[in-house]
């Protein structure tokens, strides 16, 4: 199954770093933010990953560095295309953030 993304800008990842430069113009070089792009309520493209804390068909968390993002929802599934990027698909119900 494909998912078509309708208006969602896509930003180069030396462009999201200068983005985050300027947002937070204290933080040190090495401060990393996930970058989270989300099609509907179908899929999360989360990137910025260091590890998958909790996997199961209603939840999914993942360790973000400073940030642990939690996806509730219904048949949830991941794929992994790159080693720091997580693709969520199924139902997505609520995302949070914890630190």
């Amino acid at each position: 199954m494909d998912y078509i993304c309708v208006g969602v800008i896509v930003l180069e990842k030396e462009k999201r770093k200068k983005i985050a430069d300027f947002a937070f113009p204290d933080s040190s070089e090495e401060f990393e933010m996930p970058h989270i792009e989300l099609c509907s309520n179908k899929a999360a493209t989360i990137e910025g990953c260091r590890g998958i804390i909790e996997y199961c068909e209603t939840t999914v968390r993942i360790n973000c560095g400073n940030v642990i993002v939690k996806l509730c929802g219904d048949c949830l599934g991941i794929s992994s295309p790159s080693t720091d990027t997580i693709v969520v698909r199924g139902t997505i119900v609520s995302i949070e953030f914890s630190t």
